[in-house]
């Protein structure tokens, strides 16, 4: 079964690996990256990718936005994925993000806006999101990778 709080999770496909990184509520409302990042090949096995998000689910926390250091958090997502500025981290990057509350998880593509412009970062493609809800499977549990599984899809809908 699920933890009741929040949790948010983007992995990143670049042409090399995977970048897993867990995202903390805060109490302002606002997602803050975490300090816990993990960097995989990209044959890495299914199942792996799988329990990294679970893992990385698990990892995500509340905290209090005036107090936490997100300056912290962006030097140790560059030192851990040797992507040292923006530009490196937005270059031939696709990303999905993983949202889970209790019972439900939300899959949703992005489009990669590059560094500038009024475009720039990342945007949801909510059309394309998958909801997996383990309330509706009678097993009462989401099928074997199937989280992981969806997110490769879904990488063929980013842009």
């Amino acid at each position: 079964m699920f933890k009741k709080n929040e949790s948010l999770v983007h992995i990143t496909q670049y042409p090399n690996e995977y970048i897993i990184e867990t995202f903390n509520s805060s109490d302002a409302g606002i997602w803050v990256r975490s300090n816990f990042v993990s960097v995989k090949p990209l044959d890495v096995e299914i199942d792996e990718i799988e329990k990294l998000i679970n893992i990385h689910f698990d990892s995500s926390k509340k905290v209090n936005y005036e107090k936490y250091d997100l300056k912290s958090a962006n030097e140790n997502y560059k030192k851990v994925t040797k992507r040292s500025s923006i530009k490196k981290q937005m270059e031939n990057a696709k990303q999905v993000s993983i949202y889970r509350k209790k019972n439900l998880i939300e899959l949703t593509p992005n489009i990669n806006g590059g560094t500038s412009g009024d475009y720039r970062g990342f945007r949801s493609i909510s059309d394309k999101m998958i909801t997996l809800d383990n309330n509706l499977i009678t097993e009462n549990e989401i099928a074997e990778n199937e989280i992981a599984e969806n997110v490769l899809k879904l990488f063929s809908d980013c842009k």
